[in-house]
């Protein structure tokens, strides 16, 4: 699809010309090293990409589960300042990519009334002005018993001694950065739990 690869490289910065007519990169070697790593690894890049991603499926799930989110307004909720900046530096695709505005961008962002929700583990996402109470109500609790039934599965492998000493250190190291997130995920619903309730 040449058109669209044509579009997002114009979005790049320094582009004068088409991309048909650009030149092939060239491959330039890390400094020091072999014959093989090249210097186009780019991590803050692909941390980048993968938030876009992750935001923009989230907002395109919650479309396509209320028709009437299509084109309203999205509050995001990031987890920290660098989830912010990140976002802040990806609104512009985002918004393209979801054909809707982001009408915050904030870690103390207040939640819209009446608000669909998606829950990432480093932003939450609110159109607000779409659901049903009692429907999304049944949703969040059969989420939150999802996370309470894995939360208490994990414990329960981080407090076996046995396992925690024969297991390699990356799987028990993974274990407790999953439980945590899960542990963040559950006060997010449980807070949106209230919310609607209330």
């Amino acid at each position: 699809m040449p058109f669209i690869t044509e579009e997002i490289w114009s979005k790049l910065p320094q582009r004068s010309t088409l991309l048909i007519n650009a030149p092939w990169p060239a491959p330039t070697p890390l400094a020091g090293a072999g014959e093989e790593p090249l210097a186009f690894a780019d991590p803050a890049a692909e941390a980048q990409i993968a938030v876009i991603q992750s935001v923009t499926s989230a907002i395109r799930e919650i479309q396509n589960r209320y028709p009437a989110a299509k084109g309203k307004p999205v509050t995001l909720q990031p987890r920290d300042a660098a989830m912010q900046a990140t976002i802040a530096h990806s609104h512009l695709i985002i918004e393209a990519l979801t054909a809707a505005p982001i009408a915050a961008n904030d870690p103390a962002a207040q939640k819209p009334a009446d608000a669909a929700t998606a829950l990432l583990p480093d932003v939450q996402i609110f159109i607000g002005g779409v659901i049903d109470k009692a429907v999304e109500l049944k949703k969040l609790h059969k989420t939150r018993d999802d996370l309470v039934k894995n939360i208490t599965s994990n414990r329960n492998k981080l407090g076996n001694e046995a396992f925690v000493a024969k297991a390699p250190a990356p799987v028990v190291r993974g274990l407790r950065d999953q439980l945590a997130r899960q542990e963040q995920e559950l006060a997010a619903v449980e807070s949106n739990i209230a919310e609607l309730a209330a």
